[in-house]
C-alpha cells in the first residue's frame, strides 16, 4: 500500500478511535496513532462525520472506491465505518474469522471470475457474518442468504438431505452468477447490489421515480428502503476493514482450520456411525460438510464426496463393511399418516422394516409419529 492511501486510511482511523465512544474499546491503541494528528485532535476528538477526505467517488461504482479509498469521501461510508469498529465490532471480528477460514476457496472461484470486482467476497461479511448456517427472518440461508426460489433458479439443490444455499463454494458460484446478470442488466455494479438485497423491481422503480441510474441520488430520494440505502456504505465499511485490519486496529484473528481432504463415499451412510468410526463429534462433520441438513448423507449413482479431518481415508477404507451397514443407491421419503405401522410402510416400499429403522436412527418399540418423514433406501 502506498504512503498515500496509508496517510487517508490512519487519518480516518484516528478520527473514529479518536471519538468519545471510542474510548472504552481502544483507550491505549489511540494515544499510539494519535501521533499522525496535531495536538488539537488529541485534546478535542472530531467527529467520524468531519468533511476532511481530499478524494471524490462521483462516476465511480462502490468497488472502485473501496479500491482507491474514495468511498471514504462519503459520509455514510464513515458513519458506517464507525459503527462495525465500535458497537459492531464483534461482529465484525466474528466474520473476519469465518472469512479467513474460507478465504483459499473464495479467492479461487474470484480468480476464475474475474469480470467480478474482488471487493466483492466481502459481502457475505455484510449478508451474514460469513456463516455458512445463518437464516434469515425471510429464510435467506447460508453466507449469501439466498432464499429457496432464487435458489433453484442458480441451480443450488435444496432437499431433506442437502441444502447447497449453505455451502460456501457451491453458494458462492451460483451468487457470482446472479450478481453478474443483474450487473449486465443494471450495467452498474451499486445498482448489482443494491438490487441483489431488495430486488430489481424495487430499484428499476427507484430509477424511474428519479430518472437516474446514480445509486446515491436513488438513495437520497427515498426510493429504497432504509436496508438498501444502508447497504452500500455497510458493504464498503467492512471491506474497507478486512484489507487495513492492521490500521483499524482488528486484532489478527487466524482461522481455526482443520487439514481435511475429500473421499468419495460409495453408499449414503449415518453421520452418527461415521463419526464413531472417525471417533469424532458429528458436528465437526456438519462443520466441515455444512449443506448436510439430515442424518444421513446424500445418495447418487456417482457417491457422495465428503470432506473429513486429513487421515480420514485409510481408517474408512478398513471399516466399509460396518460403516455401510445398509448399501442403496436412491432414497424416497414417506409421510407418517394415521394407522401406519413400520412393517405396514416397509411392505408398501418392498424393503426391510429393519434397514427403515436403521436409516431413521429409531428405537424399539417402533413409535412412529403422525406427520414425521421417513427415509426409505431404495437400491
Amino acid at each position: 500500500m502506498n504512503f498515500t492511501k496509508t496517510l487517508i486510511l490512519l487519518t480516518v482511523a484516528v478520527i473514529v478511535l479518536n471519538a468519545p465512544e471510542a474510548r472504552s474499546y481502544y483507550s491505549a491503541a489511540s494515544v499510539s496513532i494519535s501521533t499522525v494528528t496535531d495536538e488539537s485532535a488529541r485534546t478535542e476528538p472530531v467527529s467520524p462525520r468531519a468533511e476532511i477526505i481530499p478524494l471524490d467517488l462521483t462516476g465511480k461504482s462502490i468497488c472502485d472506491g473501496i479500491s482507491d479509498l474514495s468511498a471514504l469521501s462519503r459520509t455514510e461510508v464513515r458513519d458506517a465505518l464507525f459503527k462495525y469498529l465500535l458497537s459492531g465490532r464483534e461482529y465484525t471480528l466474528r466474520g473476519l474469522s469465518r472469512f479467513n477460514r474460507y478465504k483459499a476457496d473464495i479467492d479461487g472461484i474470484f480468480n476464475k471470475n474475474a469480470d467480478i470486482p474482488k471487493e466483492i467476497r466481502y459481502l457475505p461479511l455484510l449478508e451474514s457474518g460469513y456463516s455458512p448456517f445463518a437464516v434469515s427472518r425471510k429464510k435467506a440461508v447460508g453466507i449469501w442468504q439466498i432464499i429457496a426460489p432464487t435458489a433453484k433458479g442458480l441451480g443450488l439443490s435444496i432437499t431433506p438431505l442437502v441444502d447447497e444455499r449453505q455451502d460456501p463454494v457451491k453458494s458462492t458460484e451460483a451468487a457470482l452468477g446472479h450478481l453478474r446478470n443483474l450487473n449486465r442488466y443494471f450495467n452498474s455494479w451499486d445498482l448489482a447490489l443494491a438490487a441483489y438485497n431488495c430486488g430489481s423491481r424495487r430499484v428499476i422503480n427507484g430509477m424511474k421515480r428519479t430518472k437516474t441510474g446514480d445509486f446515491w441520488t436513488i438513495a437520497s430520494s427515498r426510493a429504497l428502503r432504509k436496508e438498501t440505502v444502508n447497504y452500500i456504505p455497510h458493504f464498503a465499511a467492512l471491506s474497507l476493514i478486512a484489507d487495513h485490519p492492521d490500521i483499524f486496529l482488528i486484532e489478527g484473528n487466524p482461522a481455526d482450520t482443520v487439514q481435511t481432504e475429500t473421499y468419495p463415499l460409495q453408499f449414503p451412510v449415518r453421520l452418527k456411525d461415521l463419526a464413531s468410526i472417525l471417533r469424532i463429534d458429528v458436528a465437526m462433520i456438519r462443520d466441515l460438510n455444512p449443506e448436510l441438513t439430515g442424518p444421513i448423507t446424500p445418495v447418487g449413482n456417482s457417491g457422495y464426496q465428503i470432506r473429513l479431518p486429513e487421515g480420514s481415508s485409510e481408517i474408512i477404507a478398513q471399516n466399509e463393511d460396518s460403516l455401510y451397514t445398509v448399501r442403496y443407491t436412491s432414497i424416497t421419503t414417506h409421510r407418517v399418516r394415521r394407522g401406519d405401522s413400520l412393517r405396514r410402510i416397509a411392505k408398501r416400499y418392498g424393503v426391510d422394516a429393519n434397514e427403515i429403522a436403521f436409516l431413521n436412527q429409531l428405537s424399539r418399540p417402533y413409535s412412529l409419529r403422525v406427520g414425521r418423514s421417513l427415509y426409505i433406501p431404495r437400491t
